[in-house]
């Protein structure tokens, strides 16, 4: 009985020190439970500081860069924009040598001189920002008064012609077009000399010139004529065309130039003088030329 009572006492002593051991144990696991977890939000809280960080340190220069390109961009359009207009250009009837560039269009979205590109033009109409372009044009010459949104101009060729605007990243326009006569600012300011984020290309009416192709080049006869037009182009007749000179007439056939015959040529003069013709009264057609000095037809060759 007494050795009975010993082991159980004995055993109780064991089962009493087994316990604390096995709960210190348990506590230290669960603590370190909690530690892998407190570690993993920190990790997560640091990557996204360091996101934000980077993200708001790199806004700055992508943005400039993107406005940077945006500015080239519109400046390459305005340059480009401006040959074309050029190609529209029409004489206003003033009664001067030079061209006048095409009128500006009237339109809501723009305040002050000038307007909006032509929608009949291939001309781009928005920046790259997609608001709308500003056109200026300035009636140039002895005879430099406005018509319709073109502005009165000068009397040289060394005045603007035309120019392009655009209102730039801010989409406000800090600079306007004016008449030669405006005071101390006529006609509109040079890029360095602009006002605000604007866009400014302008061409004089000797850079228009050369910016056309010749297509602006002054006539050297008949130039206070309003029906003379001056064009250094080749020019492409397509289908029948014919045009006056003198008696005769010469036409342009589908494909070919038809020379006139001896019955629709018949005079020889200095109207005619040089021109051919097709001698169809012989037996074989004969190609004559005009001798305008002396009223005669002369054999160029046979048939």
């Amino acid at each position: 009985m007494i050795f009975s009572t010993r082991r159980e006492t004995s055993k109780s002593l064991r089962s009493k020190d087994k316990h604390p051991r096995n709960n210190k144990k348990d506590t230290a696991r669960r603590g370190e439970r909690g530690n892998v977890f407190f570690t993993l939000f920190g990790a997560v809280a640091v990557v996204g500081v360091l996101g934000a960080g980077i993200m708001a340190t790199m806004r700055g220069p992508l943005s400039t860069m993107v406005d940077v390109n945006r500015i080239e961009q519109a400046k390459s359009e305005m340059r480009v924009g401006l040959g074309i207009l050029l190609q529209d250009a029409a004489d206003i009837g003033d009664g001067d040598a030079l061209t006048e560039p095409a009128d500006p269009q009237t339109c809501t979205d723009l305040s002050g001189n000038g307007g909006c590109v032509p929608s009949s033009s291939g001309a781009p109409k928005n920046d790259p920002w997609g608001n709308p372009y500003k056109y200026c044009g300035w009636n140039n010459g002895s005879d430099t008064s406005s018509s319709g949104n073109i502005l009165e101009g000068g009397a040289t060729a060394t005045n603007i012609a035309v120019a392009m605007l655009s209102s730039g990243p801010d989409g406000s326009f800090d600079n306007d077009c004016e008449a030669s006569t405006h005071g101390t600012d006529p006609y509109v300011p040079s890029q360095s000399d602009a006002d605000g984020d604007d866009l400014i290309v302008s061409m004089t009416y000797t850079e228009a010139v050369s910016g056309s192709g010749g297509l602006w080049t002054a006539a050297t006869s008949n130039a206070t004529s309003a029906d003379v037009a001056t064009i250094d182009r080749d020019i492409d007749l397509t289908g029948n065309t014919s045009e006056g000179f003198g008696s005769v007439q010469l036409r342009l056939g589908a494909s070919s130039m038809l020379l006139p015959t001896d019955s629709e040529a018949p005079n020889c003069g200095s109207a005619n003088d040089l021109i051919l013709r097709i001698d169809e009264s012989g037996v074989d057609p004969v190609i004559q030329l005009c001798d305008g000095d002396n009223n005669t037809w002369l054999d160029a060759g046979g048939g």
